[in-house]
């Protein structure tokens, strides 16, 4: 049975609660994407992040909680691309239409105007990009002979590397390929601000701008080099 009977009274405005039962729905991480075949009917969240259902479905918690909708189970899917754009970039019109345009926004008074400058540091390259965007911001110190390099090696002697446990994990279920395919093709309204505020980075050259969203892409999908191919991917799909 994918449905959970919950109290309204034991759980209401729980957290930790909520989380149980978001683990009890998804012991792993395909167990999390199986849930993601079907969209479900929207459902009317307050600002606790409960609903007023009785019961709720594992499959429209796995896509509220991959659409960012509530934090009670993740902050980090809450705290997405789309929370962050909204308060800089502008709003989002559509985030979930079938076009591939992922500058499909309004402005708003505290936007980003489209000549200010974008800058990004990606996580599959963090020291690198970090240093570039180092090098970007003080370029005029440097040359003023008033900045110093990090030594990298005396940095990471400093402060090794912080698992925060994970290591101590019980479970380490890898996803399948079918599972990530499910997760990319739910992701794609924030794969579309992903790609827009890699197109505008200006702290990447072209080349590198093209090849961080092919792998991307082709991570969710082995034919897929663009958003648009992963689009038509997902639709084929169903």
């Amino acid at each position: 049975n994918n449905t959970i009977t919950r109290n309204r009274q034991r759980l209401a405005y729980k957290p930790k609660l909520w989380a149980t039962k978001f683990f009890e729905c998804f012991p792993n991480i395909n167990m999390f994407a199986s849930s993601l075949v079907s969209t479900p009917k929207q459902t009317t969240v307050s600002v606790n992040g409960n609903t007023d259902d009785d019961a709720e479905n594992c499959t429209e918690l796995a896509w509220r909680t991959i659409r960012g909708d509530t934090s009670m189970a993740s902050n980090h899917l809450y705290f997405n691309h789309a929370f962050y754009w909204n308060k800089t970039v502008g709003s989002i019109a559509n985030d979930n239409s079938d076009n591939a345009d992922a500058s499909i926004i309004t402005t708003t008074a505290n936007s980003i105007p489209p000549d200010k400058e974008i800058m990004v540091v990606r996580t599959e390259h963090l020291w690198g990009d970090l240093q570039h965007l180092d090098d970007f911001l003080m370029r005029t110190a440097i040359v003023k002979g008033d900045a110093q390099r990090i030594d990298q090696a005396e940095l990471f002697r400093q402060f090794p590397n912080e698992t925060h446990g994970s290591e101590r994990h019980e479970f380490r279920t890898p996803v399948t390929q079918v599972g990530r395919q499910r997760l990319c093709c739910a992701l794609v309204p924030e794969l579309k601000l992903y790609v827009a505020l890699v197109q505008r980075a200006v702290n990447l050259a072209p080349q590198e701008r093209a090849t961080t969203i092919s792998g991307v892409m082709m991570s969710c999908w082995e034919t897929a080099r663009t958003l648009e191919d992963l689009m038509r991917q997902c639709q084929a799909a169903g």
